[in-house]
């Protein structure tokens, strides 16, 4: 019985001494070195530029231009996750989105500028969107009209009257009718 036990130390023995030398090879191993592109530009010898300005600057997207291409490409997704943002962000972005629904040649991006701002904690004042009443094209004058059932006073309602009344979209006057009504309700 001796012998078996002593067969069996010695063999586990082996094994234990064999361990050291396999992780040997292991380390010994030639690891390649990484690929040239990763590896940062060194600034030529005896320049005076710190390291930080060598390296690349982060690639930024211009959330405003992707809003833009997202109502173009009418992708719903990318037009919400935008307008979440401007509503997280609205003082932030309450300025640019004005200019947009001012002067952005596409009328359904300055509709959508309207309505963000209507939807706004604070909103532009209630003469910014008067003044989308007078839109050429009847997109932002509906978000304006959207916009003015819910935060429009007495002010508006000269306008509102006036395309309820006269205005050649037949939604654009019936969304007036609505407003004015919600107006005169409070």
């Amino acid at each position: 019985m001796k012998p078996k036990i002593l067969l069996l130390v010695g063999i586990a023995g082996l094994g234990l001494l064999a361990i050291p030398f396999a992780l040997r090879r292991r380390e010994a191993a030639p690891v390649a070195p990484p690929p040239a592109a990763v590896l940062p530009p060194t600034p030529p010898s005896g320049s005076t530029v710190p390291a930080a300005a060598t390296s690349p600057a982060p690639v930024r997207t211009d959330p405003m231009r992707e809003w833009q291409a997202a109502i173009q490409r009418k992708d719903s997704n990318g037009v919400l996750s935008a307008q979440s943002m401007f509503l997280a962000r609205e003082d932030e972005y309450r300025g640019p989105l004005m200019a947009m629904a001012r002067e952005d040649k596409e009328p359904r991006t300055r509709a959508f500028s309207v309505a963000v701002l209507g939807r706004m904690r604070t909103p532009p004042p209630e003469s910014f969107f008067i003044e989308k009443l007078q839109d050429r094209h009847d997109f932002p004058r509906r978000s304006a009209l959207e916009a003015l059932e819910r935060l429009g006073t007495s002010a508006c309602l000269a306008g509102v009257d006036g395309l309820a009344s006269s205005d050649p979209d037949e939604l654009v006057k019936s969304t007036a009718a609505r407003t004015a009504k919600a107006v005169r309700s409070r």
